[in-house]
């Protein structure tokens, strides 16, 4: 015995919608159905990408460490006055508290840096470094960190749709070094 279901289409959107009141394709709203094999293979890429990034941020972090270390050693070491210390307004291309937040303690973590302060609207933190005397190399340097942090941190469909967005030079913005 099988059981006819009234089915009705909606005049608006054209959706085939039976006597339950489900649309057809899942109930999921103006996006198409996927299929079970292409939703079992978009988990796996979608990790594998996730965890690469996360990876190549640790990897490039602790070499960042590394190199930090042994340059705040060798000042310990040889107490010459080789610092330069200053505070640079860097501002910052976050999306979230927590990206902010992110970058700010990576910030605080590497030996020689130190956060300030952090202004959230605009996104801006000021960074104290003792080898700050260029702040445009200070500026990049930060601005490396970010582009390392930000992919890590944000779900693999937001990078990609950032990936297409030229990256902003902290050159070209405004605010400068404060000794």
């Amino acid at each position: 015995m099988t059981r006819r279901t009234r089915r009705t289409e909606e005049p608006r959107t054209g959706q085939v919608e039976s006597r339950t009141g489900r649309r057809a394709g899942g109930g999921r709203a103006g996006r198409p159905r996927r299929g079970p094999v292409r939703t079992l293979l978009h988990w796996p890429v979608r990790t594998l990408r996730r965890a690469g990034r996360v990876l190549g941020f640790v990897g490039y972090f602790t070499g960042r460490l590394v190199v930090a270390n042994v340059v705040v050693a060798r000042e310990i070491v040889t107490p010459g006055s080789g610092l330069s210390p200053g505070i640079v307004e860097f501002p910052l291309r976050t999306r979230t508290g927590t990206e902010m937040v992110l970058m700010a303690l990576a910030v605080g973590l590497t030996p020689g840096t130190l956060t300030v302060a952090v202004r959230p609207q605009p996104p801006t933190l000021f960074v104290h470094g003792m080898h700050a005397e260029d702040p445009q190399r200070f500026r990049a340097e930060l601005a490396r960190l970010q582009d390392h942090l930000l992919p890590a941190a944000r779900p693999v469909e937001a990078v990609d749709a950032v990936d297409a967005v030229e990256p902003v030079d902290p050159a070209d913005q405004p605010g400068g070094a404060r000794r």
